[in-house]
């Protein structure tokens, strides 16, 4: 197989075993709040996590997902349901609407990343530290290379 397609052909397997692995461990640990969070979903929290106390624009929050802004802002409502992010006026713009973490949202935040953290160990647990260094870094520069030619 060519180096091109076992890439693409492996970081899909990937993906798709780290999502299965991941929605079991959070049914295995009988965590009804992570278990219920969509891949994307999870992708719109780590962005509200990363940004300022005042919150994302949902605009700002579609650019830095590369999706529209109606995808996002259905994804946005789903977890404002599930109490994990709200919606306030932007104290900036009367006119727009600012999209925070709430209460909720702020103590979930640690139990995601321990989620994630010990989903990581596992996945990594028979990677030697030289090997596994190696392939963050071209995880690194794929990234790089994918953000200068997109």
């Amino acid at each position: 197989m060519k180096a091109e397609s076992h890439l693409w052909r492996g970081l899909w397997q990937v993906s798709a075993l780290m999502r299965n692995r991941g929605e079991k461990s959070a049914v295995l640990r009988n965590d009804d709040m992570v278990a219920h969070i969509t891949l994307a979903q999870a992708r719109v929290i780590d962005q509200c996590f990363r940004a300022p106390k005042s919150g994302l624009m949902l605009k700002d929050l579609a650019a830095q997902l590369r999706l529209t802004p109606g995808a996002v802002s259905l994804l946005v409502d789903a977890l404002v349901r599930q109490g994990i992010l709200s919606r306030k006026v932007s104290e900036s713009d009367r006119r727009a609407v600012s999209i925070t973490l709430s209460e909720s949202g702020e103590e979930f935040r640690s139990k995601i990343e321990t989620f994630f953290d010990e989903l990581s160990r596992e996945i990594m647990q028979d990677i030697p530290a030289d090997d596994l260094a190696a392939f963050l870094r071209v995880l690194d520069q794929l990234c790089l290379n994918l953000e200068k030619n997109k």
